[in-house]
């Protein structure tokens, strides 16, 4: 008798944790979306992972990525590796407010000029981060594209991440902002695009 036996390899894991946050972003067959999210986090100081605390999952599977976390009533599915580390870094964000709650939130694209941020509000999917990614392309210091977090004396916190604008771009956007994002672009899909001027 001939005995066929399946062998599968074991899960590749690894953890990350950002300095200030709560929970852990655990990778189980996920390595591209680990080396996305500690590339494009390049300027949040990490701190060992508490093994302890809840995680947030990225798993690797036969059509893309999941997530799974507390922060989401039901995991993400068929996600490209891109939109993996865009839900890896959203909930290290989150977990970092929720380790400072005295800190207040902002949904807004903010850029330093002249020693002072200049906060530009508004509702998801107005431009802000188009707007965050052309003016970087200006040399203006973005401080942050999506959230920031302000101390109880009013002092904005800038997490490290970078512009994200969205994918396509507007059919207005001009030669120069479509330059910056294809000469800076860290990580892209059809959705969104790191740009690696943190």
């Amino acid at each position: 008798h001939i005995m066929t036996v399946c062998l599968h390899a074991p899960a590749v894991k690894s953890a990350i944790q950002f300095s200030g946050a709560m929970h852990p972003l655990v990778f189980e067959d996920a390595e591209d979306v680990h080396d996305l999210v500690r590339d494009i986090l390049c300027q949040w100081p990490q701190q060992k992972a508490d093994g302890t605390a809840s995680a947030t999952f990225i798993y690797g599977e036969s059509d893309g990525y999941s997530v799974d976390s507390h922060w989401l009533d039901e995991p993400l599915k068929g996600l490209t590796a891109v939109g993996a580390a865009c839900a890896a870094i959203v909930d290290s964000a989150q977990s970092f407010l929720a380790a400072h709650a005295d800190h207040l939130c902002l949904h807004c694209a903010t850029y330093e000029v002249g020693g002072r941020l200049i906060v530009m509000t508004g509702s998801a999917h107005a431009g802000k981060s188009t707007l965050a990614a052309r003016m970087s392309a200006e040399q203006v210091l973005v401080y942050c594209d999506d959230m920031l977090p302000l101390s109880p004396e009013g002092h904005g916190l800038a997490l490290g991440i970078p512009p994200r604008p969205r994918m396509p771009l507007p059919e207005s956007a001009g030669a120069t902002l479509r330059s910056h994002v294809e000469n800076h672009a860290a990580a892209r899909d059809q959705r969104y695009c790191y740009l690696d001027d943190a």
